[in-house]
């Protein structure tokens, strides 16, 4: 019987020992994979702008072992006239990372615009403002280093005038009009050096 016992005691304790180790290793895999995620945010906006890292794909350990992509989810404070911002970083590994998009939200221009969606629900650029109808776009679709990102409605008038403060070039999106806001996708290329190929 008391051999017994040890062997059970024995079993119980090397498992929580592995549980202990493992969870350690998950963790550190994942700080890991935040890490090349905050480079890439870091390569658009001060780090000091960075308040959260989300790593998708679990366990991270499995991810790590297999050389599997994760995807991260990093929010950061926002800038200019953004309400909110987040990065969606791709193709994350421990020491590269993918093309990156920056998910901008704006006020809307007034209370009056409401969103005008397809038939299936799915947000567009149109609106409408007192009942009228209108159609918002952007000023450029890519905008250099320092530039601002604007968004008109169809009469030309500039509805949202936002410094991007980005450190590289950044490709602009479609806006699409939202129940409480305005919201375009900003797209990044990865540095070649991270890409891991």
């Amino acid at each position: 019987m008391r051999k017994f016992l040890v062997a059970v005691l024995t079993t119980v304790v090397v498992i929580a020992a592995l549980a202990a180790v493992t969870a350690v290793w998950d963790r550190s895999a994942a700080a890991k994979r935040e890490q090349s995620a905050q480079r890439a945010v870091e390569t658009v906006v001060p780090q000091d702008r960075i308040s959260s890292v989300d790593i998708h794909g679990l366990p991270h350990i499995m991810y790590q072992v297999m050389d599997m992509d994760s995807t991260a989810y990093v929010d950061v404070k926002p800038s200019g006239q953004a309400k909110e911002e987040q990065f969606i970083v791709n193709n994350v590994k421990d020491d590269s990372y993918g093309n990156f998009t920056r998910l901008l939200r704006f006020p809307k221009p007034s209370a009056e615009v409401k969103p005008a969606p397809n038939p299936d629900g799915s947000f567009t650029n149109k609106a409408t403002v007192n009942g009228e109808p209108t159609e918002y776009t952007v000023v450029q679709d890519t905008v250099a280093p320092g530039g601002n990102l604007q968004i008109r409605d169809q009469t030309g008038k500039i509805v949202v005038d936002s410094p991007l403060e980005t450190k590289k070039t950044a490709h602009i999106g479609q806006p699409f009009v939202m129940d409480d806001n305005i919201s375009v996708d900003v797209s990044y290329d990865a540095d070649s050096a991270t890409t891991g190929s």
